[in-house]
């Protein structure tokens, strides 16, 4: 079986790119757009091209001592960067772009905004 036609993951980084802003911080949940976005930070680095400082954050992951250890690691100067992604949202909210390649539905309807293919969580 060959995937050579499969545009749909080329096709997420390009509109995610389109919309992201610099120093944007992007929450993943499922694995699709995980690893599409990963690909497009690190990969390929069109994402990190385009957009500097794009950090992404897997919220699944957050359930793992060795990932929250990581991201700390990583990313010193993210608020809540080795806690879990409610500890960044609650340190980056309006200091930061925080988008979601899923809707978040359990910030409640008037907490994000579409913007193409993620979900841009509001300043207030």
């Amino acid at each position: 079986m060959t995937l050579a036609q499969d545009h749909a993951a080329r096709d997420f980084v390009v509109a995610a790119k389109q919309v992201l802003e610099p120093n944007s911080i992007v929450v993943t949940l499922d694995d699709q757009p995980t690893f599409a976005f990963w690909y497009g930070v690190w990969g390929s680095g069109e994402i990190a091209a385009a957009k500097p400082d794009i950090t992404p954050v897997n919220d699944s992951l957050y359930q793992f001592d060795w990932y929250r250890r990581l991201q700390g690691e990583l990313h010193p100067d993210i608020a809540g960067a080795n806690e879990s992604v409610d500890a960044i949202l609650a340190g980056n909210r309006g200091v930061r772009p925080i988008f979601f390649t899923e809707e978040p539905t359990y910030l409640g309807v008037d907490a994000v905004e579409p913007a193409g293919p993620l979900w841009k969580l509001k300043d207030n």
